[in-house]
């Protein structure tokens, strides 16, 4: 597969730089923070299209090192790679910004950026193939059709609707500001968007390429419930067992900092821990050795004292020099006293719950913070009061078959900030629309103009209504029928498709 990219906006990320440099041309006032498209139209407002163009020179040219690539756009260009497709950049850039007396060659330093980024312009082991700056756009559209590439993604709106050659999923608009929601194009706002349109799961085939990782695999199996990051188990080639892990590609927690460096320099004194055993930084993915093991569901006290036992470890670590100033997670515990700390949180918004469950039934109003008193009994004696269970706990009836569930269920109000819903930006309806091409299924979401999913809810819900030729639509030919021509004489699929 040949897969297509535009530089600018699309890879590089200039929205900090655009400010930066505004501010130091006094363009703006050091407080104001703009996204670029508002920043464009405030600036040829207040100082003119000369004074745009001016800063665009300076910002693609010398002020190139205040850039940075978009979320995620490393690990998808990665992955690209592991999968041995190839990566073009068809980029509409000319030699030199308006208005620029330096004449700072804008396409060398665009290729510096790339060099430094570890994409392009190494010796061996380039991510991106071939780069190719065009004089104009026409110019770009034709090198696009030329390199027969199959997935193009830009964020100009007016090049996606001149690739005419390209078949709708597979010409993209990244839009990572949500600009263009109502646009008919296929639309991701992340990189991680694109990976789950174009790859969709991670498999071996993401990890075959030997120049960027190190293990060749035989097995792969993803385990589920992992929270914010991806977990897949992995067997080599050689039956060595690993897990790898793959992280959000969040710049505000280096997690890859916390975990694997922290574990690693634990491991260096006490090999009972998992070894670490491979990271890409920039891909924000990390293979760990991989312990067999069973889930503890119920832990007993000697469980509890081995946590403990290991918290006092780390407690009494977090002072050594390596460790001073060290990123950890937001409910990360190292001591008795923290994990008591979090203990009394989770149990302080079970209180808030029981004293809003008697403010409802009683009609006032109750101060659930910062809770003084936590005497679970002060509370329970509001809720006896009103007959309810003291504890917050109700008999709930099975809605299939009407039998009482032979378990107490904790239910009651807690207060949360409000998020405003408006009906109007939720609703969405189609009937034809953009499909996935590899799936050949409609696209997800209100923003791609997807397809509404009819799952075993709905599916349940239309047979109640007894729309059984409206679910046999759905289900059979709306999105899966599919027309293919087959050779008459091989009786295989022909290559027309």
């Amino acid at each position: 597969m040949n897969i297509g990219l535009d530089l600018d906006n699309t890879i590089i990320d200039y929205s900090e730089s655009f400010s930066f440099h505004a501010k130091k041309m006094s363009l703006i006032s050091k407080n104001c923070l703009y996204q670029k498209k508002e920043l464009k139209e405030l600036i040829i407002k207040q100082n003119g299209q000369y004074a745009w163009q001016k800063l665009q020179g300076i910002v693609y040219g010398k002020g190139l090192k205040q850039a940075k690539l978009f979320p995620g756009a490393y690990r998808f260009l990665w992955r690209a790679r592991q999968r041995n497709h190839k990566i073009y950049i068809v980029s509409h850039k000319t030699l030199y910004g308006h208005y620029d007396k330096s004449k700072t060659n804008l396409r060398k330093k665009a290729i510096l950026f790339l060099k430094q980024k570890k994409l392009f312009g190494l010796l061996k082991n380039n991510i991106i193939d071939e780069v190719f700056f065009c004089n104009n756009q026409n110019l770009k559209i034709n090198k696009i059709k030329e390199l027969d590439i199959n997935i193009f993604i830009d964020d100009l709106p007016e090049v996606i609707s001149k690739l005419n050659f390209l078949t709708h999923p597979n010409k993209i608009l990244f839009d990572p500001l949500y600009q263009d929601i109502n646009s008919s194009f296929e639309l991701a706002s992340t990189f991680e968007e694109l990976s789950e349109k174009i790859y969709v799961d991670w498999s071996i085939l993401d990890f075959q390429n030997q120049h960027f990782f190190k293990y060749k695999l035989s097995k792969m199996e993803e385990i589920l419930g992992r929270g914010n990051s991806k977990v897949l188990f992995c067997e080599t080639i050689t039956k060595k067992k690993i897990s790898i892990k793959i992280y959000p590609n969040d710049n505000k927690h280096n997690r890859i900092k916390s975990e694997y460096d922290g574990l690693s320099e634990i491991y260096k004194k006490n090999k009972n821990v998992i070894k670490p055993v491979w990271k890409n930084r920039k891909a924000n993915i990390c293979a760990y050795q991989w312990i067999d093991g069973e889930k503890i569901i119920n832990p007993n006290s000697s469980d509890i004292k081995l946590a403990l036992k290991f918290a006092s470890h780390l407690y009494k670590r977090k002072n050594e020099k390596y460790f001073k100033n060290f990123p950890r997670a937001s409910s990360s515990c190292i001591s008795g006293y923290e994990i008591e700390k979090q203990i009394q949180f989770r149990f302080n918004q079970l209180l808030e719950v029981i004293l809003g469950k008697s403010c409802c039934l009683g009609g006032y109003t109750g101060d659930a913070t910062p809770f003084q008193n936590t005497d679970i009994n002060d509370y329970s004696v509001l809720l006896e009061k009103y007959n309810y269970e003291k504890y917050g706990n109700e008999v709930m009836y099975s809605g299939i078959n009407g039998e009482q569930m032979k378990t107490s269920i904790f239910i009651g109000p807690t207060y949360y900030q409000r998020l405003k819903i408006m009906v109007a930006d939720k609703m969405f309806s189609r009937s034809t629309g953009p499909l996935q091409h590899l799936t050949n299924q409609p696209a997800e979401g209100r923003a791609n103009k997807g397809g509404l999913r009819i799952g075993e809810m709905e599916r349940d819900g239309i047979i109640g209504h007894g729309a059984s030729h409206f679910l046999q639509e759905s289900m059979l030919k709306r999105s899966d029928d599919y027309k293919i021509i087959i050779n008459e004489n091989t009786g295989l699929i022909d290559n027309l498709n």
